[in-house]
């Protein structure tokens, strides 16, 4: 996506039952609130199903179109047209980008380099 400029317009603050506030962007192509509204709701749903260790160091879960990969770290980047998610489960794949945020050592995860 290098070059190419990224809009975003539809914001959506979630809180979740143990306190946690997670932003949710949703990407202009969407088009109207009420379409950006479904994809937070989706994906919002997604997160608060992760355990908590997974989900503690989340900030925000921004929402494109595309068949672009899905990213993981304290940003989930997801991407509503991966072939993955069609094939597998989009909670395994929000599963595994949360995991990068919480234990990947090069996102200062708990997981160290030497293990």
């Amino acid at each position: 996506m290098a070059g190419k400029k990224i809009h975003l317009k539809f914001f959506f603050n979630t809180t979740f039952e143990t306190g946690r506030k997670i932003k949710i962007r949703v990407n202009t192509e969407f088009g109207i609130t009420q379409l950006a509204e479904i994809q937070a709701l989706k994906y919002a749903n997604m997160v608060g199903q992760l355990p908590n260790f997974l989900r503690k160091r989340i900030k925000s879960v921004t929402i494109h179109k595309g068949h672009v990969n899905w990213g993981g770290g304290t940003d989930i980047i997801i991407h509503t047209g991966f072939k993955a998610v069609r094939r597998l489960c989009g909670e395994e794949l929000m599963i595994r980008e949360a995991a990068h945020g919480s234990m990947d050592w090069a996102r200062g995860g708990s997981v160290k380099s030497s293990k």
